[in-house]
Parts: C-alpha cells; structure tokens; sequence
C-alpha cells in the first residue's frame, strides 16, 4: 500500500515535529520556527477532500467498498475477477485470457486463462503457469502488468504471431485495427510499454476488435521477441487521471543527430524514469525526462525564498561523468504528453535554459541498499508557480552538448508512480507570508 503522508512524517521526525500550516492535493506545508513556511510537493496526490471538506492523506490499501475494492478519494474500482472500472463512469474493461493474435488473420487462440485474484494491500494478483498479472491500484489510476517469468511453451511460431493480453472494454468502442493512446471518463490510457530484465524495450502494441458484439482490445508483443527475451519479461497497459512526470527517448539505428532531434516513445505511467544517452551497436538513443507539481497551493501573496528538487536513483549504467541539467521549461501545452504531443516537449527540453544548479553529477552516485538520494542546488525561486503548476524537464549535459556516445551513460529514477513513497521526487519549495488556503485536519495518517 502507499500512503505517502505517513510515510514521510515517518522518515522525517523533524518535520513531524513541526505544526502542520497547511494541506493540499499534492503537498503539505510546515512552519518553521524561524516564520516561514517549508512546502514539500510530490507528483502524485498524497491529500483527498474528504465530505466534510477536509483533507485527508491517501492511502491505496485496497478495502471492500460495495461488492468491489477501492479506497477513499480514489475512482478506480476492482473486482475479484479483474474488472476494473471508473466510479461513476461507463468505462470498464476485464482481461480474461492470455493468448496468441495474429495480426494478419485477425484470430486469437488462448493459452491461459486468468483465473480469480486475490487481495494483497493495494494489489490483485492472479497467476496461471508462468503468466501473473498484477492489479495496482495507484493515487491516480491503475496499473495493470502482465509479468511472463519464463518463455512460455505453445504460443505460435507465425510471423504475424502476437503473444497478447485479451481484454474485453466497454463504455468505448474502436473501429478494427492497431490503436494508440486513447482517453475515457477523464481518464488517459497511455500506449502500452513492455521489457524484459535486460531494459530491452519491445514493439508492443494494441489491436481493437469487436467479435459477437462485444468490443475487445489485444496487447501484446511479437512472438518472435519473447524467444531473445531475458525473463521476466513485464507488460504494462495502465491508465491514469493525471500524470505529473514521463520520458521520452528518441532512437536512430545508426544517426545520433537523429535521435536527439526525433522522438520516438514517451511513457507516462513508468515506475522509473529514464535520462542520458547510449549506443548499442548502430542504435544511438537519447531519454529526457519531465516533471510536473503543482505548486498553486502557495499562493499569490507568497514570497519564495528557497527552492529544491529531491529524486532518487535506483540504477547507474554510466560510463563516463556527466551533470543532470535541471531545465526551466514550460510544457503545460505538452500536459498531458501524449503522441502528438511528444516531439514539442523532446525539442522543446533541448532548446530550453537550464538552471544554474543542476541536480547532480554522476560521479556523486554511489548506490547503497539499491538507491540514491539527489538534492539540487538552490533552483531559482521565480521559476516557482505560486498560483498553477511548477514543470520543469531534465537533460544530460553530453545530450545537451551534443557529446556522441559510445556506450551506455543513462541512469534510472524513481518517478511518481514509485511503489516505494520515499523514492519519489519532490520539490521543497520555502516561502513566506501568503498561501492558498488552511486546513484544520492534523492527522498523521
């Protein structure tokens, strides 16, 4: 379960010690001794508006609500059986079968079945064989794996051959063919991201048919990937309310001015983020990355005095020293990013001012118990949205310098959609005077 609230007034004594000024959807704010107020923004909601007006810290423990399972403050909706649904919606969709889709003649032929889940903190997990899917529920949607532990046996040897999730939809219907990213009850469903353990990303895609009336979507990867695959192999159709972070990476087998200059995927709904460059043979692959809090919570009659960014590195496959450049850059009109959106914020982090601190240098990196932890230098405090949203982009100084690779020099970073609460980022922002509003509500938990 994650209740980020409790979680960081837990790893932080100091602060918990401090009266509580104020709180919102995305932060919550202490005063300080010396009369300022120390704000600590995170992506993902960590506050709901309770019915008597009230916030409240989330937690996405799932709990019996009705004959299915939720939590307080939260629309998704799960069912033993795997239908997930948005509450007071008419989307919903249920993956039943695991399979084989052939792209040519349109057949799909199962191989597993899903059988019932069962309940474990925020997670449904059903498993058949080596097929396990994982229901997550998460503060702004529901994550969906498909987690594949070894090559399975049977599943076609065509070469239109797809191993794919079946899931049947309803409140939304496609014409028959491959789908992207799509949209339904105010909630975004992301094109799908599927790797196996070495990071080898797959070509995985979606297909809409209707068959007996009944509106089904397939996702999946070739068949013919799963046989160079390193298990597990993980595939990921999530759908979101709001992302507040992503990556995207451009890829050009055998250009490097290519593949900083196009996009090629963007991922919004990642556990990790992804930033630096690398050359894999003739592949050239540049990743930036994208934040977003919302920071109107301080007010227009605030003062900003202080301004930091805290992220946590999970992997380093650096070879060579670089700076994580902190880039002021405004991609609201790229909110949420999506495919048509993708190639503006890619050029757009590019040709953006950096900060004059950056968030750090990778010769700092040194991974203890698997993570570590940055804090940037002072940021520019008017760079801080007092009354909407604070985005900024980030970018490796070679990317930025154009600077050709000649292996791999990327590292990995919690995003808001971390299962770990004290792995995501946060923008502490100290301001003075001002704010947005109270709340009387002094629950840790």
């Amino acid at each position: 379960m994650a209740n980020w609230v409790a979680d960081f007034l837990t790893r932080n004594p100091d602060k918990a010690a401090l009266p509580i000024a104020l709180r919102a959807k995305h932060s919550i704010h202490f005063k300080r001794p010396d009369g300022q107020v120390e704000a600590n923004f995170t992506g993902a909601p960590c506050h709901f508006q309770d019915t008597d007006g009230l916030w409240k810290p989330l937690d996405t423990k799932l709990i019996v609500i009705g004959s299915e399972y939720g939590a307080p403050g939260l629309k998704a909706r799960i069912g033993l059986d795997g239908t997930a649904r948005i509450e007071g919606g008419i989307y919903s969709h249920r993956s039943t079968r695991i399979g084989v889709f052939n792209s040519q003649t349109k057949k799909f032929v199962t191989a597993k079945t899903i059988p019932l889940g069962a309940i474990q903190d925020d997670k449904l997990i059903a498993e058949n064989d080596v097929f396990k899917r994982v229901l997550t529920l998460t503060e702004t949607g529901l994550r969906e794996e498909i987690i594949i532990s070894a090559l399975p046996a049977g599943l076609g040897t065509l070469v239109n051959d797809w191993a794919v999730l079946e899931t049947a939809i309803t409140g939304v219907s496609f014409p028959d063919g491959w789908i992207d990213d799509f949209s339904a009850d105010g909630f975004m469903f992301p094109p799908p991201l599927t790797s196996d353990a070495a990071r080898n990303i797959a070509p995985c895609k979606r297909y809409a048919r209707t068959v007996g009336g009944v509106q089904y979507i397939y996702t999946g990867v070739p068949v013919s990937w799963l046989a160079d695959a390193v298990y597990p192999v993980t595939i990921d159709p999530d759908f979101v309310e709001d992302a507040a972070d992503g990556y995207i990476y451009g890829s050009n087998d055998g250009t490097y001015a290519t593949a900083r200059s196009t996009s090629s995927v963007y991922n919004i709904t990642a556990t990790s983020l992804y930033i630096g460059q690398e050359k894999s043979g003739t592949l050239y692959t540049c990743i930036r990355l994208f934040l977003k809090f919302v920071t109107s919570a301080i007010g227009a009659g605030s003062t900003v005095t202080q301004n930091n960014l805290k992220m946590v590195c999970i992997a380093d496959w650096s070879a060579t020293n670089y700076d994580i450049q902190i880039v002021k850059q405004d991609w609201s009109a790229q909110d949420p990013l999506s495919d048509a959106n993708r190639e503006a914020a890619y050029d757009n982090c590019l040709a953006g001012t950096a900060d004059d601190s950056i968030l750090g240098n990778t010769v700092d990196i040194a991974i203890v118990d698997g993570h570590y932890h940055f804090t940037s230098g002072n940021l520019s405090t008017t760079w801080v949205n007092k009354v909407g949203n604070t985005y900024y982009s980030l970018i490796s100084s070679l990317d930025k310098a154009a600077t050709s690779p000649t292996g791999t020099d990327e590292i990995q970073i919690a995003s808001q959609e971390n299962a770990t609460e004290a792995f995501r980022p946060i923008l502490t922002v100290v301001y003075t005077g001002g704010g947005a509003s109270t709340s009387h509500f002094f629950s840790m938990f």
